[in-house]
C-alpha cells in the first residue's frame, strides 16, 4: 500500500500532470528530491497525457455502446484499430463489452453500428448518447481528499 506522501503525490500530479515539483512540494510540504524519486521510479504511473476536448476537434457526439456477442476476441481486435474508439472495457453482465467512442455526427454512429452487426454476430447492443459531462476525471484528484480515502 503507498504511504499517505506518495498518495498527495499521486493526487496533485493527477489534478494536473504539468505542474512542476516544486509546485508540489509546497502543496504537499514534501521535499523536491522525495518527489522525483518517487516519480521516477513509480509503476504507478502509467502515462502522462493531454485530455482534449473532442467537441472542438469536430467530434461532438460522444457514445457508449452496449454489445453481447459470442465473439468477444475477434470484436475486441476490431476496435483496438477503430479510430472512433476511445476506451474498451469487458464486462461481466448481459453486454460483455462497453465501448466509448466519439463521432462527427449521428450518421456516423449508425454506421459504425451497423458495420459492427455486419462483421460480427451481435445479439444485443445498446448505444447511449452521452449529452453532458459533468466530472471528468475527478477520482483521485485532490490531494486535500486523500486523508478522507484512508
Amino acid at each position: 500500500m503507498p504511504s499517505q506522501k506518495s498518495l498527495k503525490i499521486y493526487s496533485s500530479l493527477r489534478s494536473n500532470s504539468r505542474k512542476k515539483l516544486t509546485q508540489i512540494s509546497k502543496e504537499t510540504q514534501i521535499p523536491v528530491s522525495t518527489i522525483f524519486d518517487l516519480i521516477k521510479g513509480s509503476q504507478i504511473i502509467k502515462k502522462f497525457t493531454a485530455l482534449l476536448d473532442f467537441n472542438q476537434l469536430g467530434y461532438s457526439v460522444k457514445v457508449q455502446i452496449l454489445l453481447q456477442t459470442s465473439e468477444e476476441e475477434e470484436i475486441l481486435t476490431f476496435l483496438k484499430r477503430s479510430f472512433n474508439v476511445n476506451r474498451v472495457y469487458r464486462l461481466n453482465e448481459k453486454f460483455n463489452i462497453l465501448l466509448e467512442g466519439y463521432f462527427k455526427s449521428l450518421l456516423e454512429v449508425d454506421s459504425f453500428t451497423r458495420l459492427l452487426s455486419k462483421k460480427f454476430k451481435i445479439k444485443d447492443k445498446k448505444i447511449i448518447y452521452l449529452i453532458e459531462e459533468i466530472i471528468t476525471e475527478k477520482f483521485f484528484s485532490d490531494p486535500n481528499l486523500i486523508n478522507l480515502a484512508m
